[in-house]
């Protein structure tokens, strides 16, 4: 059997195969480290691996994340604070971004679209999240 541990928003914490008899209950339950999440767990199709970055859990299901494809109006900009790059098609709700580069953020914006600005010249990987869709990543030029 495959045994399924997963958040109450359905986030899926591990998957593994048992092959022996082993009564569920004795299984210590899934934990992650300063995490206060508790986590729930089903019994999945032995040949089912659920993959946490494409599925999640709803209704006792493993279902495929739904995706979304934000656009960016240019893939390099100049790094004087003013010149902006301007990322669209955002989902509805809050939606979390982080800047990985030679300068690294991270914020939270509610609108369907943001604005960018960088200072710092080089290559970066702007991470676009919000569950429970897939997420995405823009990479960009800043000189």
């Amino acid at each position: 059997m495959r045994i399924l541990d997963y958040t109450e928003n359905g986030y899926i914490g591990r998957n593994f195969f048992m092959s022996y008899d082993f009564p569920i209950e004795d299984i210590p339950p899934f934990s992650i480290p300063n995490d206060t999440r508790t986590f729930n767990r089903i019994i999945i199709p032995d040949d089912l691996v659920a993959k946490s970055d494409a599925q999640y859990v709803s209704n006792g299901l493993v279902i495929d994340r739904p995706t979304f494809d934000p656009v960016a109006d240019k893939v390099m900009i100049v790094a004087n604070g003013i010149d902006a790059l301007t990322i669209t098609k955002l989902p509805k709700g809050t939606t979390q971004l982080e800047l990985f580069g030679p300068v690294s953020d991270c914020w939270t914006e509610t609108r369907q679209k943001t604005d960018l600005t960088i200072n710092v010249p080089g290559h970066y990987k702007l991470k676009i999240t919000q569950w429970p869709y897939q997420d995405r990543e823009i990479e960009f030029d800043a000189s």
